[in-house]
């Protein structure tokens, strides 16, 4: 087809003697060959020869009996493809494993046509393949990348978001429905002022203002993160806060185009907090209304109190 395709045509300049057209063959990076009904090969090129791990093509079509048999991995595919050349006419374009000389497995997209003789007899089949191995190899590398990144967002105990510049949100991993009652759905149709209370949306906009003129100013990590504590609104009414970590996203010139941070509840430790806060606050003041001394005293494990910057003594 190609042999006619390009000495058929109009322009003398263009057409190609039998040994050019043969040299083109010989010298094509992806492997071309021709097999007979019952599987034998007929011809090759080089590229076809080196793809299959063999020394020469001899030493191919004295090893291999049966290309169908011997070089198709998968012999469902290899039976489907057999019978659909022989029932249609055209070209049949399929992606098959294959098999070296040396055992090891490669890929490759393999387009394949039947030549028929004046009364429709099968007289031999024409292969193009091209080695996609590595494509294949990518492909596996994203879908295993694709699952770890599911399970990572949808199993973890951490809600993972994306924030655009209008403090809208663009991704919420599924978590965010047990942390705060809010679907991932319902979330995207909300504003931030709408999930935290007015004192955090302040004080959000307050940091960012800052993070954003030290943008201006340069000479800053790119890749830094912040910190910020939020209290939000849980879809029932109660309010939990979050510990953000916060970085940016940024297109191809460095502009922050949007933001993408972690959150996780910490709303127990901040009681504890508030709980050490009051109590420090109301030791403070009772011991300004006592007059005279405070002393604490703490017992060790040995029987021996001591009252702070005070010598221990028996109990």
């Amino acid at each position: 087809m190609l042999q006619e395709h390009i000495i058929g045509t109009s322009d003398p300049s263009f057409q190609l003697t039998n040994e050019e057209y043969r040299d083109i063959l010989m010298n094509a990076p992806i492997g071309i060959f021709t097999f007979t009904p019952e599987g034998k090969i007929h011809g090759m090129n080089p590229a076809f020869v080196s793809m299959f791990g063999y020394d020469s093509p001899q030493e191919l079509v004295n090893s291999v009996e049966d290309i169908r048999r011997q070089l198709f991995i998968d012999s469902e595919t290899r039976k489907e493809m057999m019978h659909y050349l022989e029932k249609r006419e055209g070209e049949l374009k399929v992606e098959s494993c294959f098999i070296r000389k040396d055992g090891s497995l490669f890929w490759a997209a393999n387009n394949i046509r039947v030549v028929k003789d004046e009364i429709e007899n099968i007289l031999y089949y024409q292969g193009f393949l091209t080695d996609i191995t590595q494509l294949k190899q990518h492909e596996k590398m994203l879908q295993e990348s694709g699952k770890k990144y599911r399970f990572l967002t949808e199993e973890a105990s951490d809600t993972i978001w994306t924030l655009g510049m209008d403090m809208k949100p663009t991704y919420v991993s599924p978590n965010s429905s047990k942390v705060l009652g809010f679907t991932p759905e319902e979330r995207l149709n909300q504003h931030l002022s709408e999930m935290v209370t007015p004192e955090t949306y302040s004080r959000v906009i307050d940091v960012l203002t800052r993070e954003l003129e030290k943008e201006q100013k340069g000479n800053i990590d790119p890749d830094r993160t912040v910190a910020i504590e939020m209290e939000y609104y849980h879809k029932d009414g109660h309010m939990l806060w979050l510990e953000n970590k916060v970085c940016a996203i940024r297109n191809s010139e460095g502009k922050i185009v949007g933001l993408y941070g972690i959150s996780r509840d910490i709303t127990d430790r901040k009681k504890v907090e508030d709980a050490l806060k009051e109590r420090d606050a109301l030791f403070k003041k009772l011991s300004s209304h006592v007059p005279g001394m405070i002393y604490r005293f703490v017992k060790r494990p040995d029987g021996t109190y001591c009252v702070p910057l005070t010598r221990c003594h028996k109990g």
